[in-house]
């Protein structure tokens, strides 16, 4: 048997507030599926299907990789369709390049990396930090994509999680399985 895993770094819950309420003020977009907030989070890295009897190795593997790691800031850059190369398909919440979350998905992915299948191991390194707030199968057409009025925008990370993703009809439904703090 196996999970759908991935691991993320949650958003500080007033984050979380302002950006579903920027979303309402974009709810009459048809063709649009908003990310519900309990699903907001960055993707650190997506491990895809593991086997059940692997997961506490893999969890002590992380661990390990995580023993130096210290807490870092991201900071909120804007909304924008995505993804950046190609049709857009998405909206994101963009967060500026940074090292630290670099070097944190690096050591991520080399503890990880015997219990993930080779194409997704081979994406290291491509992705965006990101939180998904919709998706959409047809092109939307927005003139002017509002960005959303945050309070805060810089938030400081000083822990991770390990999450599962249970895919259903209603969209995918997410569960922490532990927690790495650093």
């Amino acid at each position: 048997m196996t999970k759908r895993l991935f691991l993320a770094i949650d958003l500080p819950e007033k984050m979380k507030d302002e950006l579903v309420g920027w979303q309402r003020n974009l709810a009459g977009e048809s063709g649009v599926r908003w990310t519900p907030r309990e699903n907001l989070h960055i993707t650190v890295a997506f491990l895809g299907d593991i086997e059940e009897d692997k997961i506490g190795e893999l969890i002590e593997k992380v661990k390990g990789a995580l023993r130096e790691s210290k807490p870092f800031k991201l900071e909120f850059r804007g909304v924008v369709l995505a993804p950046p190369r190609g049709e857009p398909r998405m909206i994101w919440a963009d967060f500026f390049e940074n090292r630290e979350f670099g070097e944190l998905a690096k050591m991520i992915w080399l503890a990880a990396g015997d219990y993930v299948l080779p194409e997704i191991y081979n994406k290291i390194g491509e992705q965006k930090i990101h939180v998904t707030l919709a998706r959409f199968r047809q092109p939307i057409y927005l003139s002017v994509l509002r960005q959303p009025e945050l309070s805060e925008k810089i938030f400081e990370v000083g822990e991770i999680f390990l999450m599962e993703s249970e895919l259903t009809p209603e969209g995918p439904y997410y569960k922490t399985i532990f927690n790495f703090k650093f």
